[in-house]
């Protein structure tokens, strides 16, 4: 009876531990994700970027 009990609650422990691993990935990965650029390829194609100078306007 008492073994029983015993292998319920590792059972139990590796279920809350295994919950807290998942959500920790995915908390890492939501946080990833949210630090990669949004528009990865509009920049490398020549999309909208920021004006250049042009110092030949005030001669």
């Amino acid at each position: 009876m008492a073994r029983r009990d015993r292998q319920r609650r590792k059972k139990r422990q590796r279920w809350v531990w295994g919950s807290i691993a998942a959500a920790i990935t995915l908390g890492t990965a939501a946080l990833a994700w949210s630090y990669l650029p949004a528009g990865k390829a509009s920049t490398s194609n020549g999309g909208p970027q920021a004006p250049e100078r042009d110092d030949t306007a005030k001669q």
